[in-house]
């Protein structure tokens, strides 16, 4: 398994509505027996104010063995569909927007199936990208407005 750096963080100055766009792309693939599968995991922190909550496994990405064999495979989301909260739900538990303050994201890849030579290496190309729903500053409704990108 290797964990890459932190792809994104948000410490926003208050809590914001976000829409989110993930990735992940195969770039080179060497040595991989047959049999090997590959999976990222993007895991989120998001917290508001004091409050924080770990969404390990937010989404992942996955390559079948036969997938690996031809890279610049690219996937791609903007919405996420999470475990059903309860036996009742009969459609899709799907999340677009996050509620959030701040924002750590993180990605985990590693093989899955037979176990890899120690000459095994695929690269992953993999970003995330999180937008404000809206972007509303306060400062705007001062009098005189503040607009400090000087689109005043």
């Amino acid at each position: 398994m290797v964990e890459a750096p932190q792809l994104a963080s948000i410490n926003y100055g208050r809590p914001e509505t976000w829409s989110f766009f993930l990735s992940a792309q195969l770039i080179g693939v060497e040595g991989v027996l047959p049999g090997n599968a590959m999976r990222v995991e993007i895991s989120l922190g998001i917290g508001a104010g004091r409050s924080t909550s770990e969404l390990e496994q937010f989404q992942f990405f996955d390559w079948t063995a036969l997938q690996l064999i031809v890279p610049s495979r690219s996937l791609m989301c903007t919405s996420v569909e999470a475990p059903a909260e309860n036996l009742n739900r009969t459609g899709p538990n799907v999340i677009e927007w996050l509620p959030a303050q701040q924002i750590q994201c993180l990605a985990r890849g590693y093989f899955q199936g037979s176990v890899p030579s120690n000459t095994s290496t695929v690269k992953v190309a993999v970003a995330a990208y999180f937008a404000p729903r809206t972007h509303i500053r306060p400062e705007w409704y001062r009098t005189p407005p503040i607009f400090n990108g000087g689109e005043g």
